[in-house]
This record gives C-alpha cells, sequence and structure tokens, in this order.
C-alpha cells in the first residue's frame, strides 16, 4: 500500500513501513555565536528514536503520539526520527544524532553552556536546552562520541516543558545513545 499526503509517501508492505518525507530545513545546531560547529556529520546510528512516543509524549504533555524513523526525500540518505500525532503529518519534534569531527560532543556541549545554554547536570556527558530556529527547543546530548539532537517545534508540547522533563528525557536518550 502506497500513500502520499503533505509532502510524504508512505510505503506499507508486511513486514516494513517506509516513510520519505520532503527535505525540510534542519535544526542541526551550527556556530551560532560558538556553540556548535557546522561540520556534524548526521546518520551515524540507524533508529534515530531515542525516546518512544509514550516518553515524547510526557514530555511534550501531549497523547496519541507516533514515532517513526523516516528518511528525507532529496535529503541524499539523510534521515531522522520524527514524533507526530497519530492524526497529522506535521511532525511535533525530531530527533538526529550526529557525529563531530571537530571537537568531542562533551566539549561542545560545555561550550553551548558556557554560551548561555541551560545546562542539565547528570544527563548523559553533557547536556543542554538551547532554543533553535524558528521557534524550536532543542535538548542536546552527549556522550563520548556522539551527539544526539531532540527538536521540539514551536507549538510541538501542550506547555513549555520543565527542566526536570528535560532531565528525564535526557537521560532517556543518553541510555540509548551508543557510546
Amino acid at each position: 500500500m502506497s500513500s502520499t499526503a503533505a509532502g510524504t509517501t508512505t510505503v506499507t508492505t508486511s513486514s516494513a513501513t517506509t516513510t520519505t518525507r520532503a527535505a525540510t530545513t534542519t535544526t542541526t545546531p551550527a556556530d551560532q555565536g560558538g556553540q556548535l560547529p557546522g561540520d556534524l556529520t548526521p546518520n551515524v546510528v540507524e533508529d534515530e528514536c531515542l525516546l518512544t512516543a509514550d516518553e515524547y509524549a510526557t514530555l511534550a504533555g501531549l497523547t496519541g503520539l507516533r514515532a517513526e524513523n523516516t528518511e528525507l526525500a532529496g535529503g541524499a540518505g539523510r534521515r531522522s526520527c520524527f514524533y507526530a500525532a497519530d492524526t497529522a503529518d506535521e511532525p511535533a519534534a525530531r530527533i538526529d544524532v550526529y557525529a563531530s569531527s571537530s571537537l568531542p560532543p562533551p566539549e561542545l556541549v560545555a561550550r553551548i553552556v558556557a554560551n548561555g545554554g541551560r545546562g542539565l547536570p547528570g544527563v548523559g556527558l553533557g547536556a543542554v536546552v538551547v532554543t533553535g530556529k524558528d521557534g524550536s527547543t532543542e535538548l542536546v546530548v552527549a556522550s563520548t562520541g556522539l551527539l544526539a539532537v531532540l527538536t521540539v517545534q514551536s507549538g510541538g508540547a501542550a506547555v513549555p516543558p520543565s527542566d526536570q522533563a528535560w532531565t528525564t528525557a535526557g537521560i532517556a536518550i543518553a541510555g540509548r545513545l551508543p557510546r
């Protein structure tokens, strides 16, 4: 079965569902005020859904969500994990996992904190919450060699998550992030 809606194509077979989305502007944390370099390498893990749909729903204060690893159309094999309502195609959030070819991920997170990001103690090898593009909010979590970035779109949460909610989500992400 194949269906198309709002720039997405979904193909379902008896064994798997694959969704392809039109390429969108990513919120890859770029070097804004010396925070993160633009030389992050995407697609370094096969499964970027480091939070379950229920875990994201708890963070966002929403219900009826799905989590879906999605390959971006025209994105040269670029993929993300999108969180969306069961009845909508527009994602509320996404997770992207990156490797850095410049500084180690814990050092990159420390740099973001030093530049005004809100650090979350006790999460992975470093975690920070920052304002992203277009009113989004990003949770950046570091392991030894990787960064996971959860981007919550403007309107992607019922209310702004508390630091405790961000910490809980960050701990879950860090626990699933390959070292």
